[in-house]
């Protein structure tokens, strides 16, 4: 099992997985905003050229106007955003922490460590979606599609990625 592979930048990105639905969508292109959330998605995968806050901020600008939230789902979508948020802050601290005691654990703390990190990732995951679901059930049929466009366009990019 390597450590070398930049534990933080991928606790991060798996923290924020609801983030990465910022790929774009057709309609976006269309609009000029697909650059821009194209561009918040590489961020992700460089970590070293914006801070993890920085980039939670940017995909929730980046679904903000993707998902064309109205005011009147605004109160929601803070909810959203807040959930985003804060699975992106504890997931950095707990890998941050893992990062810095890599060189020293133990088999059995390896272990403990990125079961505390898969955990931090499940519970921020929950948060997401119980803060989502209600949002999503009142959008628009065109948000819905946009939306169901965005997760299925995050599992196609993934599934590329482990290929790669």
């Amino acid at each position: 099992m390597s450590h070398d592979i930049n534990p933080i930048a991928r606790a991060i990105a798996a923290g924020a997985i609801l983030g990465t639905l910022v790929l774009g969508t057709p309609a976006q292109a269309a609009t000029g905003q697909a650059t821009a959330i194209q561009t918040a998605s590489v961020q992700k995968a460089s970590p070293t050229r914006t801070s993890p806050s920085e980039r939670v901020e940017a995909r929730i600008t980046a679904l903000h106007a993707g998902l064309a939230i109205t005011p009147a789902q605004e109160k929601q979508w803070n909810g959203v955003a807040q959930a985003m948020r804060d699975s992106a802050a504890s997931i950095e601290t707990i890998a941050g922490d893992r990062h810095q005691k890599v060189k020293t654990m133990t088999a059995v703390d390896d272990l403990r460590s990125y079961q505390t990190l898969s955990q931090a990732h499940a519970d921020g995951m929950k948060k997401v979606v119980d803060a989502f679901s209600p949002l999503y059930d009142g959008m628009s049929d065109s948000q819905k599609k946009a939306a169901d466009v965005l997760f299925r366009h995050h599992e196609r990019h993934r599934a590329a990625a482990k290929k790669a």
